[in-house]
């Protein structure tokens, strides 16, 4: 029985331009790109929220990024219920 969560991976379609407090810093027009790895059942459900705001469902990137600390939280359960999230944050310009 698969009782080992799926792997939460990202990207950002740019470099970043620096980093404050530790965290990486993008321009405002970046694109966040989620991806997956879980290897016995697959991912079933991806959510994402922005900023506290109303979870979404993932289908693409994420884009919509405020200027300021930007946090997207990442919820992905795979096909037998596992679950696995990640906090993601940095800034935008």
């Amino acid at each position: 029985m698969d009782k080992r969560p799926p792997e939460i991976l990202y990207n950002f379609d740019i470099a970043s331009l620096g980093t404050q407090d530790s965290l990486p810093v993008y321009i405002s027009r970046t694109k966040l790109f989620l991806s997956f790895v879980d290897d016995y059942t697959g991912t079933n459900q991806i959510f994402y929220r922005l900023n506290s705001g109303t979870s979404r469902l993932y289908k693409n990137y994420i884009t919509g990024f405020r200027k300021g600390r930007n946090t997207v939280e990442v919820t992905v359960y795979d096909n037998v219920g596992n679950k696995a999230s990640k906090t993601i944050e940095f800034y935008v310009k």
